[in-house]
């Protein structure tokens, strides 16, 4: 009797662990989506802001800073954190990450000040390298949310991003209410993410006591071992790579817009631009919730139930993205008018075609999830260069001759 008792509860043991870990992984990707849709919102709202308060040639100079800086923080970030979070053999110390970042983010900020101050005006070049200080800033933070996921603690990370989308907002908006200029409001950015860096993000790793942790890297301090700096390079760069090439994809038809149009337009094409990223948020939420169940499926060898999940995927990113063509199409004009001002709401019509591209990525990127579930990615690599090449060749024939249309 106590033989089968035994028996009974070790096979009642995993399935409650695995209620248990069900849970846990319901809880994070809560948090996720609510700390991803609030600091994509507040950023959002940074760029309504100065629509609001200042000109569109300041606008365009704070969405020239953010395009120049993506591709090169993106590249250099490695996609570290991801990495880190997965790291379940403990192949690397959170130190090796961390010193990694610390190296990689210095050379970032070296060649943003190198394409600012060489391509720009000085006063343009001093914002782009202002927020390529803040993304410095963001990058050592992100090192630290690595590590808060590794440990299930997305509560904080999303804490982490909801504080310093808030504190952004606020910071910027005061600093352009009281007559400040666009220069001064990302220097208040950075301030803002270098000073939560530091009060919360690091302070962070007062809560991770577990013993393998406290084990391998008790002090959380950068490790300077250059060997494994070099393997963990290696083995982040196909990622770095993947991630450039996507933020390029994003920023090509900026980049020519700035080139011909100006950097007013440029201020004008970004806000339009950016009503787009609720239908990203809720697209990635989607994807990055049923990826676990489509890697299962893959791996199980049962493509059909994989294929079903990706064209459902599909079709639900599909009504999201409809959803806004829609809506820039029936309240286009009265939305730009809400959000920013006049001479924005004259653009309806590129509002309308930026939707429509945003609806094709609604889709596209249920398919990009698809392909990560089955590690394809030297393929999803060679696709993200082509759209690359043909965002660049479409936007160096389409801008010139049609304006934000043809940029559109």
């Amino acid at each position: 009797m106590s033989q089968s008792i035994a028996i009974s509860e070790q096979s009642a043991s995993p399935g409650t662990e695995s209620r248990g870990a069900m849970r846990s992984l319901r809880a994070c990707l809560q948090w996720s989506v609510i700390g991803s849709a609030v600091y994509a919102g507040c950023q959002w709202a940074i760029l309504v802001v100065l629509a609001k308060l200042s000109s569109p040639e300041s606008v365009g100079q704070f969405a020239l800073g953010l395009a120049v800086t993506a591709p090169i923080m993106l590249f250099a970030n490695l996609q570290l954190s991801g990495l880190q979070a997965t790291d379940a053999k403990r192949e690397f110390r959170f130190g090796h990450y961390l010193a990694l970042r610390l190296v990689t983010t210095l050379l970032a900020v070296l060649v943003i000040a190198g394409v600012a101050f060489v391509s720009y005006p000085l006063m343009t070049a001093l914002v782009v390298f202002t927020v390529g200080v803040a993304k410095a800033f963001e990058a050592i933070s992100d090192a630290y949310h690595g590590l808060m996921q590794q440990h299930h603690r997305m509560e904080r990370v999303a804490r982490s991003q909801i504080l310093k989308g808030t504190l952004s907002v606020i910071a910027v908006s005061a600093w352009l209410w009281f007559g400040g200029n666009i220069l001064g409001a990302a220097l208040a950015l950075a301030a803002v993410w270098g000073l939560l860096m530091l009060a919360y993000d690091v302070r962070s790793t007062s809560l991770l006591r577990s013993d393998d942790q406290s084990a391998t890297d008790p002090s959380f301090a950068p490790a300077f071992a250059w060997p494994k700096l070099g393997q963990l390079a290696w083995l982040a760069l196909p990622l770095g790579t993947c991630a450039i090439l996507v933020a390029l994809s994003f920023n090509v038809p900026r980049y020519v817009v700035e080139q011909y149009l100006g950097v007013d337009q440029l201020g004008i094409f970004a806000a339009l631009a950016y009503v787009s990223v609720v239908g990203q948020v809720l697209s990635n939420a989607l994807g990055q919730a049923a990826a676990p169940r489509l890697a299962i499926y893959y791996a199980e060898g049962d493509m059909n139930a994989f294929r079903t999940l990706v064209f459902k995927l599909a079709g639900v990113g599909a009504v999201i993205g409809m959803g806004g063509v829609v809506l820039a199409w029936l309240a286009g004009r009265p939305l730009l008018m809400l959000l920013y001002r006049a001479e924005y709401a004259e653009q309806v019509n590129v509002f309308l075609g930026i939707m429509v591209g945003a609806a094709l990525w609604c889709v596209a990127t249920m398919f990009y999830y698809a392909a990560t579930a089955a590690r394809r990615q030297r393929s999803q690599a060679v696709a993200a260069a082509l759209v690359v090449l043909t965002a660049l060749t479409a936007s160096l024939i389409l801008v010139p001759r049609a304006g934000m249309i043809g940029a559109s």
